[in-house]
Parts: C-alpha cells; sequence; structure tokens
C-alpha cells in the first residue's frame, strides 16, 4: 500500500453512525454532522484488513481529487451521478477507507414483498419475468426500459470522455429510479479505473464477465457488459445473450446489441452510437413488451430469473442504505452539520 496524499481525513475526525452493510470488501458506516456540497449526507467505506494490502492508496488518492480538478459543471455532473470517493480516511496503519456521498433517496423503493424496508434500487430488480414484477407491485414499461438505457449509456459515454472505465458493468452496481424520467446512479466506484489505474484488484460479478481472454479496463468491455444488461432487461433474465425480445421492440437497439456482444473488442460498437438509437426506442417504442419465441437460439444461455426475487451472483459487497432506516433512538443529523474548507479548484465537494 502507498501513501495517502494530500486529499485525507484522520479516523478520529470521522464519527461513525449507523453500519449500513458490510461485505467482502469492508463496511459501510453512514457519517454523523458531515455533508458533501453542503447537502448530502456522507458515508464511509472502511475497508477489512485483508483488503489493505492490495490497496493502491495513491490511485484512490488520486481518484478522491478528481472530481475538485475538473471544470465546475463537469465536477458537479460527476458528484451527482455515482457515489465517487470524495476523501481519504485515514489510521496509524495508513489509508482505512473513503468518504463518499450516501445513495440519494430516489434510488431506493419499496417492495410489496417487504414495504416496511426500502431497499437500494438496484438494477437485479428489473432483471426478472412478469410474475415477478406482478409480486413486488411496480411495474417498468418498455419505454422506461429504454430511457434507463439511454440514462447510463449516457453516463458511460461520459465517463469514458474523463478517463473511467467502470469495468464491473452489472445489477449490482447500477442503481435505477422510475419517477419522472428514469435515470440511474452508480455505487461502488473506488472499483472503477481512472485512467488505466486501478485502486483494487480488478473483479467481475459472475455472470456479467467478459469473453473468455479478454481483460477488463477497456472502454469496449463496458459496451460488452452495456449489451448484457440491454438484452436481459428485456429478456427478462438475470443472465443470458437473447436479445430476441428486445430486437422485437426496436430492431436498431437489437443489431446493436447483438454487434456489442462479439468476442472481438475492435467488432463492437462504439457505445456513442447506442445514443441515437436508443432515443428513437424511447419516442417509438410498444406499449408493452413483445411476446419472447418459443426458446432461444441455438447454444444461446437462457435462463429465467426466479419469480420469487432477483439473483445476486455477486460475492457480498457493500451496499449503502437510507439513513434515517435506523431503529427509534439512533442519534440523527439533525445537528449543525459541519463543513472544512473546500478544495482547490471549482468543483462541487466539500465538508
Amino acid at each position: 500500500m502507498t501513501g495517502a496524499g494530500p486529499q485525507a481525513m484522520d479516523i478520529g475526525r470521522v464519527t461513525k453512525g449507523r453500519k449500513f452493510n458490510a461485505g467482502g470488501q469492508g463496511s459501510v458506516w453512514a457519517v454523523e454532522d458531515r455533508t458533501i456540497n453542503g447537502s448530502w449526507p456522507v458515508a464511509y467505506k472502511e475497508y477489512h484488513a485483508r483488503m489493505r494490502p492490495a490497496l493502491k492508496a495513491d490511485v484512490l488518492s488520486e481518484m478522491a481529487g478528481f472530481i475538485a480538478s475538473l471544470p465546475p459543471d463537469t465536477g458537479r455532473w460527476l458528484a451527482e451521478r455515482t457515489a465517487w470517493p470524495a476523501m481519504l480516511v485515514t489510521d496509524s496503519a495508513g489509508v482505512s477507507g473513503f468518504l463518499m456521498r450516501q445513495i440519494p433517496e430516489r434510488f431506493f423503493r419499496r417492495f410489496a414483498f417487504d414495504p416496511e424496508k426500502p431497499q437500494p434500487a438496484g438494477f437485479q430488480y428489473l432483471l426478472n419475468p412478469p410474475a415477478y414484477f406482478a409480486r413486488a407491485g411496480f411495474a417498468i414499461t418498455p419505454r422506461q426500459r429504454f430511457e434507463l438505457l439511454l440514462d447510463l449509456a449516457g453516463t458511460l459515454v461520459r465517463l469514458h470522455s474523463l478517463g473511467v472505465v467502470v469495468g464491473d458493468v452489472s445489477p449490482n452496481n447500477v442503481l435505477f429510479c422510475l419517477d419522472g424520467t428514469p435515470s440511474c446512479f452508480l455505487i461502488d466506484c473506488d472499483a472503477m479505473a481512472l485512467h488505466g489505474k486501478w485502486a483494487l484488484p480488478a473483479v467481475e460479478t459472475p455472470n456479467w464477465g467478459l469473453p473468455s481472454g479478454e481483460r477488463m479496463g477497456a472502454a469496449t468491455g463496458d459496451t460488452y457488459k452495456f449489451a448484457l444488461l440491454a438484452a436481459r432487461l428485456f429478456a427478462g433474465e438475470q443472465d443470458g445473450r437473447d436479445v430476441t425480445v428486445l430486437r422485437a421492440a426496436d430492431e436498431a437497439v437489437g443489431r446493436l446489441a447483438e454487434q456489442s456482444l462479439s468476442v472481438a473488442p475492435a467488432r463492437r460498437p462504439v457505445l456513442e452510437h447506442w445514443l441515437g438509437a436508443l432515443a428513437a426506442a424511447v419516442a417509438t417504442a410498444p406499449a408493452t413488451l413483445p411476446q419472447p419465441s418459443a426458446g432461444p437460439p441455438a447454444g444461446a444461455p437462457h435462463r429465467r430469473g426466479t419469480p420469487g426475487g432477483p439473483t445476486s451472483h455477486r460475492p457480498p459487497c457493500p451496499t449503502l442504505l437510507r439513513p434515517h432506516l435506523s431503529a427509534p433512538g439512533r442519534r440523527g443529523r439533525s445537528g449543525p452539520e459541519r463543513a472544512g474548507r473546500r478544495p482547490a479548484g471549482g468543483s462541487p465537494l466539500w465538508y
């Protein structure tokens, strides 16, 4: 593990609140009495001790300073669309984790099978057949599916222009909101690559991997996984590559998905090519999903999602939950908010 750099805060200045979750990399906590951008609640991701030797703290430090290095409008966009690392946290042994914004409330959803407990609205909830949506108590139209894909594609295109590759594009890392114009929010940003460098060893969600032998880190890999997401969103599956329903809903988008699933990265269309096709698909989307054919093409993996709930194959990782869901008596965020100095540069991150 290398040095932390200037964007760091001592753990003694971090007042932990509710523990949101714990997983393979570490634990995520609410942070008391601090905000980002003057209003956003803060979370602290604390790495497990076993993860810290593999952490490249200099890369994480570069990520923490990235937003402040961008033009103000660009920095604000990145801060609003992602839970990007905002500041490193250090203890006597070095970098222990980092601060980030908590998931915005609009990216939580109450499901009919558990209405008292809002959940982060991960894309895995959308990769299911109609029977699941009936049980979950919500619906998503073909137009909303295309709108989500358009929003996510636009986000990925802009991230790529900034030198950011998501790498592990999967339902666990993409949250959705269907209110108004459907939109997406990205989490687990410390697992992304910035200018070709990774703060942590690159890993892939099972069933969301690149073709055998292809390494993560290129924009073409994000395009491949985006095409998987598009196909599965319309097929109602947690895995598989069948684009039959997607092509029936929009021929141009289905054709792009088919091309983007090529095992040869150079043969995949650049993700920008999706934007016009998806915008057109939003305008002409059918009212209901086309009925799938009798079966997938020969040799294509095809497995339906579980009607009782979304299937998550990824090893456990920290997931943020809404800050005010704790048991009665928890210390709330009603006290005065402390604000520190704004980092150098014009972008909107300060504490």
